[in-house]
């Protein structure tokens, strides 16, 4: 049986505009008019899947790294599941306390931090092949930060 990592790499394959026009339809659906299930549903979806394409290009991109090169991915993987919980639960509005989706936001804000950092600068020292310091990452982590343009950019590295 194959591991997970490989029966969802050709999900990595996929061309950058197919992936911005998959983020369109739902935002596209999130805006229909008369059913806010359909707008909660589209929204998860968007948000889900964009940090399962986050969460497949941090842990596909270290497997490419020399072995005694490679990052932590242990702390990028916590955040990627808080974060996806966190939207998933804002979203559902469930009636948790005020105080538990406060601190899981407050988390979730510096796992989307994190991670930006983390995938620019894997991204870096495979390019690079050497390592590297901020400035020679800067450009990743802010096209990481302001996804829908950076989409273009990040799929083509992948």
């Amino acid at each position: 049986m194959k591991s997970n990592k490989y029966i969802l790499r050709p999900f990595l394959k996929v061309k950058w505009w197919q992936i911005l026009l998959f983020f369109v339809i739902i935002i596209f659906l999130s805006l229909v008019r008369g059913s806010m299930l359909v707008a909660r549903v589209a929204t998860i979806s968007l948000t889900v899947f964009y940090f399962l394409w986050i969460g497949l290009i941090g842990n596909n991109l270290n497997i490419k790294l020399p072995v005694f090169r490679q990052f932590n991915v242990a702390i990028f993987n916590f955040f990627i599941v808080v974060i996806t919980l966190n939207y998933v639960l804002m979203h559902l509005r469930i009636d948790e306390p005020y105080n538990v989706i406060m601190i899981l936001s407050i988390i979730a804000f510096g796992g989307i931090v994190y991670n930006a950092f983390f995938i620019s600068k894997l991204i870096s020292t495979i390019e690079l092949s050497r390592e590297v310091v901020f400035s020679d990452y800067v450009g990743y982590f802010f096209l990481l930060i302001f996804f829908p343009i950076g989409i273009w950019f990040i799929q083509l590295k992948v």
